[in-house]
């Protein structure tokens, strides 16, 4: 929880709890699919950062950044892919927020 202050006077806003519900529901999913490719799920995390655009025609952009432990890129971006069409804010957001995914 971030309290207001003179540097971040809103303290916890609204994006920043659908940041954490988003990462907390595509965290869940890459581990599922993880496990289902026979791939430990210890060490994955998602982390979310959201960025409002008040003005645009999307109202924020949400960019996921994924770590896989001790998984290759090319078969860690498949296990992205999967979990992001299982994923439930995924698909509640589809073709309303622009959301980057990212390998870290």
């Amino acid at each position: 929880f971030k309290a207001p202050s003179p540097t971040n006077p809103q303290g916890l806003t609204p994006e920043h709890l659908f940041g954490a519900a988003w990462a907390a529901c595509f965290n869940g999913a890459v581990k599922y699919i993880a496990n289902e490719s026979g791939h430990a799920d210890e060490g994955i995390t998602v982390t979310a950062h959201v960025q409002l655009h008040p003005e645009g025609p999307e109202p924020f952009s949400v960019e996921l950044l994924v770590s896989i432990p001790d998984l290759d890129d090319q078969k860690a971006e498949l296990v992205v892919a999967k979990a992001h069409a299982m994923c439930a804010y995924s698909k509640a957001t589809k073709g309303n927020v622009n959301v980057k995914i990212t390998l870290d």
